[in-house]
């Protein structure tokens, strides 16, 4: 299954309208200048998102991960390489000595940013879709991008494909890069393509 280019900017609207409600969010939360943009929203099938990654993502990863279900059902993921989510949370933070590891408190700012973004995101779809989807408390990993695919490749039969939208965070200057990912069954798919194309 391809997007069409209409298709791809349907949805690069509607995520840059939730997008813009979590940025608000996370100035708020914060007190830093924070925008997200969208440049690029890609459809593959689940079995090539790792070697579609491979090159924008290396080593270890920091995923926030949850589940949606309701008239459609999948996998919402942020995720950033371990340099960028560092970056995010000491720039974030204002941190004056910026750490260079991952501490349990900035863990925490981790997926506080992932569930204000995957929130924003879902609640936008589920608006679109006219229901209410419900989704799971975000969890945080740190693991490989193999490892993280692992997760929900082989859960069920039906072909699964990925939504990948390529984020850029401007904070406080600094561009720091993201990737939402919304894995997706065939049916699942497929009714939220329909909503998308009624969009006009």
């Amino acid at each position: 299954m391809l997007l069409t280019n209409r298709q791809k900017d349907a949805i690069a609207e509607v995520i840059n309208i939730s997008f813009s409600r979590a940025a608000k969010s996370l100035n708020e939360l914060t007190g830093s200048r924070v925008v997200i943009s969208v440049p690029q929203i890609d459809l593959i099938e689940v079995h090539k998102l790792e070697e579609t990654l491979e090159n924008i993502i290396r080593d270890e990863i920091t995923s926030v991960h949850q589940i949606f279900h309701g008239s459609i059902n999948g996998d919402a993921l942020l995720i950033f390489d371990r340099e960028s989510s560092i970056n995010l949370v000491n720039t974030l933070l204002k941190e004056e000595d910026e750490l260079q590891d991952l501490t349990e408190s900035m863990k925490e700012v981790i997926i506080e940013v992932g569930n204000i973004v995957l929130s924003a995101c879902l609640s936008m779809f589920g608006n679109i879709l006219k229901v209410q989807l419900k989704f799971t408390v975000p969890k945080i990993s740190l693991n490989s991008l193999s490892q993280m695919i692992q997760t929900f490749e082989f859960s069920e039969a039906e072909i699964k494909y990925a939504l990948i939208i390529y984020m850029d965070f401007l904070v406080e200057g600094k561009n720091i890069k993201g990737t939402l990912i919304l894995v997706m069954g065939l049916t699942s798919l497929e009714k939220f393509i329909d909503e998308i194309d009624k969009l006009g």
